[in-house]
């Protein structure tokens, strides 16, 4: 029950009939931590397409952050950073095809 995401804590431990002071003991011991990561990486496994279907619907809203994921998630963006004069920050956005391109022309010019 502590790994569902739709429970608190408190309405977990009083679902679970096991007193409060219980759960916390078991929440010190690693096993039974380690027993709640995995339910909930089941509970995220079963909801993953479900947030997916989300996601392409926050993109076809016109969500500008949820565009960028969904390209940075298909590996068809990727965002660098250089730092000029050590204070200036310039942005500059690259797309991993054209990343490849300036690579091997580096490459080459170096032979």
């Amino acid at each position: 029950m502590l790994a569902n995401p739709e429970l608190t804590k408190t309405d977990a431990i009083k679902k679970s009939g096991v007193s409060r002071e219980t759960v916390y003991r078991w929440l010190k011991d690693p096993d039974f931590i380690h027993k709640i990561n995995q339910k909930i990486v089941t509970y995220a496994g079963a909801e993953a397409s479900e947030v997916w279907k989300s996601l392409i619907y926050q993109c076809k809203q016109g969500n500008v952050k949820a565009i960028k994921l969904y390209f940075e998630m298909i590996g068809e963006y990727q965002q660098t950073y250089k730092l000029i004069n050590d204070t200036k920050v310039e942005i500059e956005f690259v797309e991993p095809e054209q990343k490849a391109i300036e690579t091997t022309a580096k490459e080459v010019e170096n032979e």
